[in-house]
């Protein structure tokens, strides 16, 4: 499937809260981790595991309302395969916060990763974030390197910025320059079926019905 095509598909998705329209050849992030640092008194993450369920209408929510001037809030969103240099990532973000707008999102920042090891990409979402309706936005970051997750970090005790930040999903598109999966994707009957987006782990039980056509 053409990435133009794609990309509009996927923002339709994020539209309607869908997680049906996928790309099988898409990887969506499947696990995560999460870390408070700094000076970020009552710095709070929750429902971490709703931004890698494959459901596009939930989210984690990382609040920082008394968050000091050098603390951090982040969450770390880990795909089941490793990206390519050249293949993008797209994250579905919003906020409850009275301020938000494209520009409140200038303490939050997208970095990727392989394992441990930064990739040297990174992007502040103000720069890269559009609408997507209400209060959601759609943010990317373009890899120069192999990459297997993106880590959204959100900066404390900067005035005029946010103090709440929903995660929903994050995704790679695929067919860029590729990538190595490291499990089967299911097919589109096991996505209808569970309404959930293929790779995705529900507690101990990964949906990974393979597509007899592949």
């Amino acid at each position: 499937m053409p990435t133009m095509v794609k990309k509009l598909i996927f923002a339709l998705a994020l539209l309607v809260g869908t997680t049906q329209l996928f790309a099988q050849d898409d990887l969506i992030a499947n696990q995560e981790t999460n870390e408070t640092t700094g000076l970020c008194l009552l710095c709070t993450i929750a429902d971490a595991p709703l931004a890698v369920d494959g459901d596009l209408s939930t989210a984690s929510t990382l609040n920082s309302t008394l968050g000091l001037l050098g603390g951090t809030n982040s969450q770390t969103l880990i795909f089941p395969g490793i990206a390519a240099a050249g293949d993008i990532t797209e994250v579905k973000l919003g906020s409850t916060d009275p301020l938000a707008d494209v520009a409140a999102f200038g303490g939050v920042d997208l970095e990727l990763f392989l394992g441990n090891t930064p990739t040297g990409d990174i992007v502040t979402v103000s720069s890269v974030a559009t609408v997507l309706g209400g209060s959601t936005y759609l943010a990317n970051i373009t890899g120069t390197a192999p990459y297997d997750r993106v880590k959204i970090t959100q900066r404390t005790g900067l005035a005029g910025l946010l103090s709440v930040l929903e995660i929903y999903q994050a995704r790679v598109i695929g067919g860029l320059s590729g990538f190595v999966p490291e499990c089967t994707m299911p097919d589109s009957t096991a996505t209808a079926a569970t309404g959930l987006i293929p790779g995705t782990v529900v507690g101990d039980t990964a949906i990974t019905t393979a597509d007899p056509t592949d």
